[in-house]
C-alpha cells in the first residue's frame, strides 16, 4: 500500500492502519516506524489519525441530535475541503454513486465509523490506552497525576471547569495522586470532588493518593493517604447490596474489594505500598498465591499461562520482583517458586522442577 498521499481521513478509514493502532504487533510496528522515518512530514497526520481511532468508543449509540450535529460538521468540513483542494473527489459521494449493494453497505459502515470519530473529536474527550507491558504517566487538566498500568484505559473531558466535579473513567488499573481544588461560590469556598468511575464502582475523593484496579468482575481500591468514599452507582444498587450498604469510606492502609458476581464488599487492612509498587516497575508479593500471580501476568502482559499441576496454584510466594519486562518476571518466578518455565511467544507453561 502506498501511503504517501494519505491524509488523516484516509488513514482513519484504512483497515491496515486501524489494525496496527488497535492490535500492534512487532512486525506492524517495525513497518510503520520505518515508513515514518522515511516520511517525517506525515508524523502529524499519523498521530492525529491514531488519536481519533483510540478515542472511539462504540459502547454508546449516538442520539438523533448527536447524529445531526455530526452530519452538519461533516458537511462543513467537506465544503471547506472542496474549496481548498481543487479537483479532489468527495470520498462518500464517490462510494455512494456506485450502484453496487456491497459498495453501499461499505459506505454506510464507513460513514458510521467516521461519525463516531468526529463526534468524539468534537466533544473534547481525551483517552489514553496502554498496551500489554506498558506503563504511562498522565497529567490531568487540574494538575493531578495518574500512572496508568498495562492493558488499561483512562478517559475524561479535555477541559475542566474549576466549579464542576472532576470525573474520569477507568478500565484496568491506575494510581492517582489528586490535587485539592476549591470553587468560589456566593456562599464561600467549597471543595471540588474528584470521581473515578469503573464499570461497577464510583470512587470519590477531594485530595489524596490511591490505587484503583478493575479486572473482570472485581474492583479493588487501596488508599495510601487522605480519605476516599467508595460507592455503587444508583443503577447498580439492589440485590444483596442495599442502599445503606452501598457506600464505604476508607482511611489510609485499607483496601476495599467489590465482587460484581457476588454483589458483595470486603474490606481489610493492608500495606498500601504493596498495591502501588507496580508504579515503580516492581511487584511486591506478600503471601501471594500463584493463582493471583498467574492472573496478573495474563492481565498485564497479554499471555496465556498454563499450570500443569493445579495444586501449584495454591502455593504462596513472598518477595519483590522487577517488572521491567516479561522475561525478568518469569526468571524471578522460576527461581522463587522452584518452577520450570516454558515460553512459546504468548503461551507459557509452568511445571514443577524435576
Amino acid at each position: 500500500m502506498n501511503y504517501e498521499n494519505f491524509g488523516v481521513e484516509d488513514l482513519v478509514l484504512d483497515e491496515a492502519f486501524r489494525d496496527w493502532v488497535q492490535n500492534a504487533s512487532s512486525q506492524k510496528h517495525a513497518f510503520w516506524e520505518k515508513w515514518l522515518a522515511a516520511h517525517p512530514e506525515k508524523v502529524r497526520d499519523v498521530e492525529e489519525a491514531r488519536r481519533i481511532i483510540l478515542s472511539i468508543d462504540f459502547r454508546d449509540e449516538l442520539s438523533a441530535q448527536e447524529q445531526l450535529d455530526v452530519w452538519r460538521k461533516i458537511e462543513l468540513s467537506t465544503l471547506y475541503r472542496s474549496q481548498q483542494i481543487t479537483g479532489k473527489r468527495n470520498l462518500f459521494n464517490a462510494i455512494w454513486r456506485n450502484g453496487s449493494l456491497v459498495y453501499q453497505v461499505a459506505a454506510a459502515l464507513t460513514l458510521l465509523f467516521v461519525c463516531a470519530a468526529l463526534y468524539v473529536a468534537f466533544t473534547g474527550t481525551q483517552e489514553y490506552r496502554t498496551a500489554y507491558g506498558e506503563i504511562q504517566k498522565i497529567t490531568l487538566p487540574d494538575g493531578s497525576q495518574v500512572t496508568l498500568n498495562a492493558n488499561s484505559s483512562l478517559r475524561y473531558d479535555k477541559e475542566w471547569s474549576d466549579k464542576e466535579n472532576r470525573e474520569v473513567w477507568l478500565e484496568g488499573e491506575a494510581f492517582f495522586s489528586v490535587t485539592k481544588q476549591h470553587a468560589t461560590l456566593p456562599s464561600g469556598k467549597v471543595p471540588v470532588k474528584f470521581t473515578v468511575h469503573t464499570q461497577d464502582l464510583e470512587v470519590q475523593v477531594l485530595g489524596t493518593r490511591f490505587n484503583v484496579q478493575h479486572r473482570e468482575e472485581e474492583t479493588k481500591v487501596s488508599l495510601n493517604e487522605g480519605k476516599v468514599k467508595v460507592q455503587l452507582p444508583k443503577n447498580k444498587m439492589g440485590g444483596k447490596v442495599a442502599a445503606e450498604n452501598s457506600e464505604i469510606t476508607l482511611v489510609p492502609g485499607q483496601l476495599v474489594a467489590y465482587s460484581a458476581a457476588k454483589k458483595q464488599f470486603t474490606r481489610k487492612q493492608i500495606n498500601p505500598v504493596v498495591y502501588s509498587a507496580w508504579t515503580n516497575r516492581k511487584y511486591i508479593f506478600q503471601n501471594t498465591t500463584l493463582r493471583e500471580i498467574v492472573t496478573m501476568l495474563e492481565n498485564n502482559y497479554g499471555v496465556q499461562v498454563t499450570v500443569q499441576d493445579p495444586a501449584l496454584l495454591d502455593q504462596r510466594l513472598t518477595g519483590t520482583v522487577l517488572s521491567d519486562n516479561l522475561g525478568t518476571m518469569l526468571r524471578a518466578l522460576s527461581a522463587t517458586a522452584d518452577l520450570d518455565v516454558e515460553q512459546n511467544q504468548k503461551q507459557i507453561i509452568l511445571r514443577r522442577k524435576e
